[in-house]
């Protein structure tokens, strides 16, 4: 529960460093998830900047960055990662294959028929994985410098199992 509870943490806090206030945090399972950040659903928007879609791949990777934190570089990889990993790749190869974002394919859009068959098709791959990479650290060193905001905030988790935005507001009011 305490890795959870850290993991999940870690998304929220990445999140909350974004201007995300999240609706809730929770370590209680749901599905195939041992807990989750729920997050307001903004259906409207249409248009994103490379740097709100690296926000949005540095918090996918937010859980894994504060395991890796806590438990080190070899034990913090676990398989908590999975669905966050896809997200964080599907954004990172669309920033690559689509909107021109990642100078290793440049400017040009690689529809699924050309991007099947294309040799252009590793690039983008190594694009999305740099990209991931990097924004994996950015998360690393954003959780580290916040430790103690971090270690709160996973001590309130663990006690009550569920927090709310205005207890999470609370929690975090100072964390910039």
């Amino acid at each position: 529960m305490l890795r959870i509870a850290r993991h999940e943490a870690g998304h929220c806090l990445i999140g909350w460093l974004r201007g995300e206030k999240p609706v809730q945090i929770t370590i209680m399972a749901r599905g195939k998830a041992g807990g989750f950040v729920e997050r307001e659903a903004d259906e409207d928007r249409m248009l994103y900047t490379k740097g709100e879609l690296e926000g949005m791949i540095r918090q996918a990777m937010g859980g894994r960055a504060a395991e890796m934190l806590y438990y080190g570089a070899d034990e913090g990889l676990s398989t908590g990662v999975g669905e966050d990993l896809r997200a964080a790749t599907r954004y990172a190869e669309m920033m690559v294959r689509s909107y021109g974002m990642d100078d290793s394919v440049g400017q040009i859009a690689l529809d699924s028929q050309r991007f099947d068959n294309s040799p252009l098709a590793a690039d983008v791959m190594r694009g999305a994985a740099r990209i991931v990479k990097e924004q994996l650290e950015r998360a690393r060193e954003d959780l580290a410098e916040r430790q103690p905001s971090l270690d709160h905030l996973v001590k309130e988790l663990m006690e009550k199992n569920r927090l709310t935005r205005s207890e999470l507001e609370g929690i975090l009011a100072d964390v910039s």
